[in-house]
């Protein structure tokens, strides 16, 4: 039903980062050929099996950033609270308390039922999973052996299954809770006697259990070296308290399933004070961390600073390189703009330009401080809080300015030297990967006479004239147009990543190959004369995965309404 979304992943996974290595790999992130992490990147997220106790009391190993209670602060700032053994969280994984508890009665009074036996393997397998290097004898067997695991690095992801499954069980919970109140059988006082003594023993945990583990507690805050010594008091406080509050909530769901139970509670207020108890639960958890800010989006993350209006005054096709955005974390911001940034943040960029940067970029993998491949990008503008390159002059400076107080310079030079988009090159030579790799970083070489391909060309490319033109007519997401003129069979560069998949070339309407070119670009052969050259993106990955969810999609919402025009036509029974 997803095979529009799964089918086009498929299709760009081995062309990404998540899909291949990196031509130059690097301490710590090493991958396969295949794109799979190494064992040690790959479980930093293990879940711990201490952590467990986060289901039960959300704040126990902290809770991400969280605004820790201070004397003599009326609001403190959010700080990074939590100890665990991961590298950072930014939440627990609570479920709510007594959706847990609902669950385990759900399970054992059904647990004859197929799906409730499939929910619970399903969870119980979900966190043994999430444990990860701290359970290597079953997450192991999945690493070496189950294909694409190893391009994730959060084995705690797994917990989203028990995530799905709980609430699930919680219903079959819910619907023996309300067996109990119909049928008076033995089993009924049993059950519920069993549930409201492990309520009140949560309950009565929470109101001595914070006490009595407050000095081993501390220590190991302090022994995990991830907390500042001064906050470990108030990170104590805020465990205590929830924990506290969790026993609050259990209590509090006891007493109505009891009096529902006995007959003392009608449905039509029990249920409705279960959904807002409910609420109440997960909305005390859910709002930690929550650092909002008031106002329209607009006006406060993505409101226009002035360098973009002046460029938005030049109507040629060009990109820009953003170094202020950069330096303030907000590097995809640009794009809202509709600005064409050569950085950027993905979490699985194509293979190819983050070798680009890795190698040739000379700015640590995350941005492009090489003037000689900015120039092939078509770099026109560089945004930048101070002077980057020696020898531009600034032709506006203005401020970046945000209504939290963030701010950064934002001075524009324009590029004397950038290159068009697409242009004519006189000559090409072969090349290894990395040897291109290490032209682009050198500079050494001029990229209007000369073009490196990974494999020779099979046709003959004649030297190309200065006077022979190419003109970007039209430039679309999914379409590019060029007209060209030209006086021989001449290679034409064009500064767009390559990428195989969905993207062809054709000249007058007559499909033509596409020649990888200066290890990230792409570039086509011309005949002499004057033509159009256009580049057509159509993935039929797409395509296709959009036919089958579409269609399947429209058949489960037909089986559905067969299913309820069904089960009203059943004649009802009689008593």
């Amino acid at each position: 039903m997803s095979a529009d979304r799964y089918l086009s992943v498929m299709e760009y996974k081995p062309y990404s980062t998540r899909g291949t290595a990196p031509i130059e790999q690097t301490k710590g992130k090493q991958q396969n050929e295949e794109g799979g992490f190494d064992y040690e990147y790959c479980t930093n997220w293990s879940f711990s099996p201490e952590e467990t106790i986060t289901f039960f009391v959300p704040n126990y190993f902290g809770y991400g950033k969280m605004q820790l209670k201070k004397s003599g602060i009326s609001k403190a700032p959010f700080e990074q609270t939590y100890w665990g053994q991961m590298p950072f969280t930014d939440a627990a994984n609570y479920m709510g308390i007594f959706v847990l508890g609902f669950a385990f009665i759900g399970i054992a009074m059904y647990r004859k039922d197929a799906l409730v036996q499939a929910l619970t393997v399903l969870s119980v397998f979900s966190v043994f999973l999430s444990y990860g290097k701290n359970l290597p004898i079953l997450y192991d067997l999945f690493f070496q052996y189950v294909p694409g695991f190893n391009n994730f690095r959060a084995p705690q992801m797994a917990l989203v299954m028990i995530q799905f499954a709980v609430p699930i069980l919680a219903g079959y919970g819910l619907k023996a809770i309300n067996d109990w109140r119909t049928n008076a059988q033995p089993s009924t006082k049993k059950g519920l006697t069993i549930f409201l003594a492990i309520s009140g023993g949560f309950f009565l945990l929470s109101l001595i259990m914070p006490s009595m583990v407050e000095s081993s507690y501390k220590m190991a805050v302090e022994g995990s070296k991830k907390i500042a010594p001064e906050n470990i008091s108030a990170i104590y406080d805020a465990m205590a308290s929830d924990w506290m509050q969790t026993g609050f909530v259990m209590l509090g769901a006891a007493v109505l399933v009891w009096l529902y139970v006995a007959g003392r509670l009608p449905k039509s207020v029990f249920v409705p004070a279960i959904m807002i108890l409910l609420v109440i639960d997960l909305w005390r958890v859910d709002y930690r961390g929550f650092d909002y800010k008031t106002g329209k989006l607009e006006s406060v993350e993505l409101r226009k600073p002035e360098f973009v209006s002046y460029l938005e005054q030049d109507k040629s096709l060009y990109r820009v390189a953003d170094f202020s955005y950069l330096q303030m974390g907000m590097t995809n911001i640009p794009a809202y703009f509709l600005l064409q940034n050569v950085h950027g943040y993905h979490s699985a960029k194509m293979r190819v330009y983050q070798d680009l940067l890795d190698v040739a970029g000379k700015g640590g993998g995350s941005a492009i401080a090489n003037m000689f491949v900015l120039n092939m990008l078509n770099a026109k503008y560089i945004v930048a809080p101070e002077p980057y390159f020696p020898g531009i002059e600034p032709v506006h400076q203005s401020n970046i300015e945000l209504e939290n107080g963030m701010g950064m310079p934002s001075i524009v030079y324009k590029n004397p030297q950038v290159l068009p988009r697409a242009f004519f090159v006189k000559s090409t030579q072969v090349a290894s990967k990395i040897d291109i790799l290490h032209h682009l970083r050198d500079g050494d070489f001029n990229p209007r006479e000369v073009a490196f391909t990974e494999e020779k060309i099979p046709v003959a490319i004649d030297t190309a004239v200065n006077d022979a033109k190419a003109n970007v007519s039209q430039f679309e997401n999914h379409k590019i147009v060029i007209q060209t003129e030209n006086k021989g069979n001449n290679l034409l560069f064009v500064s767009e990543v390559h990428y195989p998949v969905g993207w062809k070339a054709y000249i007058d309407g007559q499909e033509t190959p596409v020649y990888k070119t200066n290890f990230a670009f792409r570039s086509v052969v011309v005949p002499p004369g004057k033509h159009t050259v256009e580049f057509r993106y159509r993935s039929e990955n797409f395509e296709m995965g959009k036919t089958v969810s579409l269609s399947l999609n429209i058949g489960v919402l037909l089986l559905l309404a067969l299913g309820i025009f069904i089960e009203v036509r059943k004649p009802k029974a009689t008593a």
